[in-house]
């Protein structure tokens, strides 16, 4: 709609877009998408949000003092830099890296001297665009990656917001505060509307958040380091040198906490103060001790299973060194650049050690953290960047050597992951991508559990095996090609043979080149048909893999030759099933996940016909006196996909309108320099 996408047919059986969990919003990247490859745009999005939480990071540091500004602001931006290649280099996590910039720019917003120099009772407004500026682009970036960071933002910022609450329209203005409620307001609402209304099935597999090292309440055996209430503080200051000799653990916390000493003893010396940077420190402090309480006892409420807040702190509490690393790091850098307490440093004892020992290790453990995050890691993968019409260009070879079709659904059936190295691809998705419509699926919090109970309730994997080797489900749901193992049995060439009588039916080929894989395309598909109207319709769904969900249907075979029956448009609409039924039959079933905005009309006639929901999957009702024709699918919006669609353009608009508002006042700032400088000559 409008060049946002809102549905995909390319995997598994069609599901909404976005998806609810991991990227519950579209960003305003999303319109180069037929200009640029998928890579390219994340790439330069994570680009973008880099140098603008930098900029805005270093703005906040000198709206304090500039005082050896940059020596701080080069330590600053280097160490901040650890988190960022963790999740791109190592882990291709770009989501996360857009989160932690969003999470930083939202810390660096709140740090800025205008909170501290502003008094509550003030009745003139002093606007700080570079606050706006940070909320603005923070939320930008936080709010349109994984749902599971909303814990950790709120766990970053909820004593900011309650001491700063009386400051909120000064600092800000209403035009501020206007801004910022749009944001949330589009990108979040629609989330909680959509989560609220989504049917959770049951998951086989349950998840298990990942915990922090500071949990010192689970069971001893699940501990990282033999003595963690102790080792743990020191894994959290040490961990670029640990992870340098291979005593890191299997997670990243690293917090700096060497940096704790310098920030703890200038604010226990002027605590009676109460001067604007003595006020950043507290709440700073505050902060941190909200954060650190969250990776202490988030676990311990998580195995409690309290009812609503057992599931609302289902996070990854690991995850808050994030924001520990940013508040720590930042707090440091701008007490460093206050002269009268650096003063300080050579008249009083715990200063000398915190100046001489503990700050220089402090700096160098902070700029060792990138850095042997590239060093040590960069090895593991393999960056490629996927240009989806170079895809098609190259996958055009295997058309031919797997028995492929563009539009048509193919499936890989087998007990290890094969598809990459047989097909080339780099990515699981790939295919799909290029126009192969696959069964295989991931899904996150879209699970329409039509093909198998998922995983989880909020994630859903499906990839074959050789047990989901059934020919009469694959026939139903339109599967053009089957590419499977053969194995030791041949379990899937054998069920193969007892579905398709006779090589008329289907045809079953070698893989040039592989020594026990084998390709079968189908020459005759079947169509399924219900008798009943769809009033009396199971609404249920029904997962075919795992139940027999096809008692009470007819099967009609179709034409010989005619290919397969469920095809993707290139243009204009979704799909095409041709279809055939005896006379008594009421409706027929499409392998399609059923969604309320899949308009179906007849071919021949163009007229438009009822749909239902038949056990999760998609009942068209058959034109009176036909028993076969083709139907043609098309996506008719509905109230949720014109808001997510005008979320994005919403979102699109603020984020121009706030870089516009940078690129004028910085313009105006320069013109004002230039005649000061004029007038000093």
């Amino acid at each position: 709609m409008f060049a946002v996408p809102v549905w995909d047919n390319g995997q598994g059986l069609g599901n909404r877009m976005p998806n609810l969990i991991t990227q519950p919003s579209q960003s305003p990247t999303i319109f180069l998408g037929t200009k640029l490859p998928v890579e390219y745009i994340v790439l330069l999005r994570n680009l973008f949000a880099i140098l603008g939480s930098l900029v805005i990071l270093n703005l906040v540091v000198l709206s304090w003092s500039d005082w050896r500004l940059a020596r701080r602001l080069f330590f600053l931006d280097v160490s901040i830099l650890g988190p960022h290649f963790l999740y791109t280099s190592i882990n291709g996590w770009y989501h996360q890296a857009d989160q932690f910039w969003g999470i930083c720019l939202i810390i660096s917003g709140f740090l800025h001297a205008s909170w501290y120099k502003t008094r509550s009772d003030d009745t003139k407004s002093k606007i700080s665009l570079v606050v706006l500026t940070a909320f603005v682009l923070g939320l930008s970036n936080l709010l349109v990656g994984h749902v599971l960071y909303f814990q950790i933002i709120f766990f970053a910022t909820i004593y900011f917001l309650i001491v700063h609450l009386a400051r909120v329209r000064l600092v800000l203005g209403w035009v501020g505060i206007s801004l910022l409620t749009l944001i949330v307001g589009v990108l979040v609402v629609p989330q909680i509307v959509e989560l609220a209304n989504q049917q959770w099935y049951p998951a086989t597999v349950s998840h298990s958040s990942q915990t922090s090292l500071l949990d010192f309440f689970q069971p001893r055996d699940s501990w990282v380091y033999r003595f963690q209430p102790i080792l743990a503080f020191v894994a959290i200051s040490f961990q670029p040198i640990l992870r340098i000799i291979g005593d890191a653990g299997s997670r990243t916390e690293f917090f700096n906490f060497l940096l704790m000493p310098l920030i703890l003893v200038q604010y226990l010396r002027h605590r009676s103060s109460n001067s604007p940077m003595t006020r950043m420190v507290r709440h700073s402090l505050g902060t941190l001790f909200c954060l650190l309480f969250a990776a202490a006892f988030v676990g311990p409420i998580q195995r409690a299973n309290v009812d609503v807040i057992s599931k609302a702190l289902d996070f990854h509490a690991w995850q808050l060194s994030q924001p520990i690393l940013i508040l720590i790091t930042a707090t440091a850098v701008i007490v460093l650049g206050n002269r009268d307490w650096a003063n300080e440093f050579s008249r009083n004892a715990p200063l000398i050690v915190s100046r001489r020992i503990i700050l220089p290790l402090a700096l160098i453990v902070g700029l060792l953290y990138p850095a042997v995050m590239i060093t040590k890691f960069t090895h593991l993968v393999n960056p490629k960047v996927i240009n989806d019409k170079v895809s098609v260009q190259k996958f055009a070879n295997i058309d031919y050597s797997l028995d492929l079709s563009r539009y048509a659904r193919h499936v890989f059936i087998g007990n290890t992951n094969f598809e990459n190295p047989l097909t080339g691809t780099a990515e699981a998705m790939e295919l799909q991508r290029a126009g192969y419509p696959s069964i295989q699926s991931i899904t996150y919090g879209r699970s329409s559990s039509t093909l198998r109970y998922a995983e989880q309730s909020f994630r859903s994997v499906f990839d074959p095996s050789i047990k989901d080797c059934l020919p009469e489900i694959l026939d139903l749901l339109s599967v053009n090609t089957i590419i499977y193992e053969t194995g030791e049995n041949d379990v899937c060439g054998k069920n193969l043979e007892n579905y398709y009588q006779s090589g008329d039916e289907i045809k079953v080929s070698k893989v040039r080149g592989a020594t026990s894989i084998f390709s079968a395309k189908p020459k005759q598909f079947s169509s399924w048909s219900i008798a009943s109207a769809a009033e009396s319709n199971p609404t249920e769904p029904c997962p075919l893999f795992e139940k027999n969900c096809l008692d009470g249907l007819t099967v009609t075979k179709l034409e010989p030759g005619s290919g397969a029956p469920f095809k993707l448009c290139e243009d204009e609409c979704a799909f095409t099933y041709k279809w055939a039924a005896p006379p008594n039959a009421k409706q027929v079933l499409v392998p399609e996940n059923y969604d309320k905005t899949i308009q179906i009309r007849d071919l021949s006639t163009g007229a438009k016909l009822n749909t239902g929901n038949y056990q999760g999957l998609l009942a068209v009702e058959i034109p009176s006196g036909s028993t076969y024709g083709e139907f043609e699918a098309m996506i008719k919006p509905d109230a949720m996909m014109w808001a997510r669609v005008s979320a994005t353009y919403l979102h699109t608009f603020v984020l121009l309108a706030t870089l516009l508002l940078i690129t004028v006042r910085g313009f105006r700032a320069r013109k004002t320099i230039r005649k000061s400088l004029q007038q000093v000559k």
